[in-house]
């Protein structure tokens, strides 16, 4: 019910939109550019609109569900390992101390360390096979702020500060899925944990001529280019006003919008690989045309090739700051910095390195990998839209 519901409700934004654009100047090319164009190549927008129809002429959307259960051992999703097989109902009763037991002797210890187990009640609609459903559900709602807020831009307004971002409606669809991680090193449940900060907004940069700089380079924040500049500038900056800077993540639309942002704690390797791996999920919700990464690192040796060395027990032989961009057509550029400090531990960066080796820089970051299959996701269902056309 609550999701023909949504269904129903979303198709009467649009409509709304139409009855009132005699108030609109220039409704046509802005509707033309915002809504008709980018959705009409769009798989899961045209799903919405043509089951809003089927919904009220014939009847409900059919819906199935999965329980999925798989082992994340890394960044990428094409070495996940499936604990359940299909159609194995006896496996749904497996004990988490006998699992534990059965894959412990097939794994390295630290692979082991590293691992966790993904739990999701997966629910999809018959007519949609490729997207979960609250997922799908969270793109729409995402689509349809943007509108909103392009129209409100358009009229040189500003958006109601109570309707809700599509960064919440994403964290409250995912809390619903209620997708499960257990830690086989610890043997227990993890989730993530959401904090919001608000802005101070009485916080002012004292440097006028850098806070223009930034302001006009933020216009072209759509771009790799355009927003390797900006973060460039913006981390650098950062960097020397606090002496450290902290793991950033930013996305934004094609006009330079920021539509995400935060930042990220980690408390061992496993927590990594499900921190990067809902960053894809988000990509895929929100479809942002440029994802940025920053962070200061440690540079560890690995020369040695012992492979029961730990990556954690390597020597640290430097230290770095660096920003990663990578867009929607895997077009990525990096720029890093090396850090030296004094005997007291005072911090200065060395010359900046750029780098827009799209092959080198995705070899060196698999934490992007979540992100690239992301963008390659949200790719290939335009593509299958425009053939089914």
């Amino acid at each position: 019910m609550n999701a023909n519901q949504f269904l129903q409700t979303s198709r009467t934004v649009t409509f709304l939109i139409q009855k009132s654009k005699k108030s609109v100047p220039s409704f046509d090319s802005w509707y033309l550019k915002t809504v008709v164009n980018p959705w009409s190549s769009d798989t899961v927008m045209t799903w919405a609109k043509d089951s809003r129809n089927k919904i009220e002429k014939q009847g409900d959307i059919d819906y199935f569900s999965t329980f999925i259960v798989t082992l994340v051992i890394s960044y990428f999703h094409r070495q996940d390992i499936s604990i359940i097989p299909k159609g194995d109902r006896d496996a749904l009763w497996i004990n988490i101390n006998k699992l534990i037991k059965y894959v412990k002797p097939k794994m390295t210890e630290e692979a082991f360390d590293n691992s966790v187990l993904r739990i999701e009640r997966k629910w999809v609609a018959n007519s949609l096979p490729d997207w979960e459903l609250l997922h799908a559900f969270s793109y729409i709602y995402s689509k349809h702020y943007r509108v909103c807020d392009s129209l409100q831009k358009h009229l040189e307004l500003e958006t109601e500060k109570d309707i809700p971002d599509p960064v919440e409606m994403d964290l409250g669809a995912r809390k619903s899925r209620q997708v499960s991680y257990i830690s086989l090193k610890e043997g227990t449940v993890n989730r993530f944990q959401h904090v919001r900060f608000m802005s101070d907004h009485a916080f002012k940069v004292d440097d006028k001529d850098l806070s223009r700089k930034l302001e006009e380079a933020r216009k072209d924040n759509g771009t790799v280019e355009g927003a390797l500049s900006f973060h460039a500038a913006f981390t650098q900056s950062m960097f020397k006003l606090q002496g450290v800077y902290f793991p950033s993540i930013f996305m934004y639309d094609l006009n330079g919008n920021c539509i995400y942002n935060g930042g990220t704690e980690f408390a061992d390797q496993a927590s990594k690989h499900m921190y990067w791996r809902s960053i894809g999920e988000q990509v895929i919700s929100l479809s942002p045309a440029v994802v940025v990464w920053s962070l200061e690192s440690w540079i560890r040796d690995y020369k040695n090739k012992d492979p029961k060395l730990h990556f954690r027990d390597r020597e640290i032989i430097g230290e770095r700051l660096s920003v990663t961009v990578i867009d929607k057509n895997i077009q990525a550029g990096e720029v890093h910095w090396e850090i030296k400090r004094d005997t007291e531990g005072v911090p200065t960066l060395g010359k900046p390195i750029v780098s827009m080796d799209r092959s080198k820089i995705l070899l060196e970051n698999n934490v992007l990998a979540p992100i690239v299959d992301a963008f390659v996701f949200l790719s290939a269902q335009q593509s299958s839209f425009k053939q089914k056309c």
